[in-house]
């Protein structure tokens, strides 16, 4: 009978000792959630906003968003980038926008409400920057409510339009 009762005192305190390791491990987890997503940036008065804008843009975060953020990708979505814009332009701190757009893939309705968020933006008074790759339509569309448009010396330009129509004609018959 002693001898279960030491047995139990020790798996007791073992116990206990786990429980105490699991919530020391929770708080660490907890406070590495807190740094990585929750922590304000420190913003220096008279800073200019660097937006990186490469890839595609999606309408909605993916459905594992820790999985993605643990493996290092930064995934952009259209609802994330339009509450930036509006965050940067009541703040006080920001006086510009650089917009570094890289191989844009989003639709032309998701450029277009990015762009209109970019010329309220503008309208608030502050400077809109945008350095480019490769110039196609929707680079140059995203960027065109920006004071100035700045190419990689190596970048290229393709502005075939938003539509392409071939005129046909008929031969004149000769007879």
């Amino acid at each position: 009978m002693r001898y279960i009762r030491i047995i139990w005192n020790l798996l007791k305190n073992f116990l206990m000792g786990l429980r105490i390791l699991f919530f020391i491990l929770f708080l660490i987890f907890i406070g590495v959630l807190y740094w990585e997503f929750f922590r304000a940036p420190k913003v220096k008065p008279d800073t200019v906003l660097v937006i990186k804008m490469e890839g595609s843009i999606l309408d909605m975060p993916p459905m594992d968003p820790f999985t993605t953020r643990l493996a290092g990708e930064d995934i952009q979505t259209l609802q994330g980038v339009l509450n930036n814009l509006k965050k940067a332009t009541i703040d006080k701190r920001i006086i510009g926008i650089l917009l570094n757009i890289k191989h844009l893939n989003a639709r032309f309705t998701t450029i277009q409400e990015i762009r209109e968020a970019l010329i309220k933006f503008k309208e608030s008074g502050k400077k809109v920057f945008a350095y480019l790759e490769d110039i196609g339509m929707r680079s140059y569309f995203l960027a065109s409510p920006a004071d100035k448009i700045y190419l990689s010396p190596s970048g290229e330009t393709f502005l075939g339009g938003l539509r392409v129509e071939i005129p046909f004609y008929r031969k004149k018959n000769v007879g």
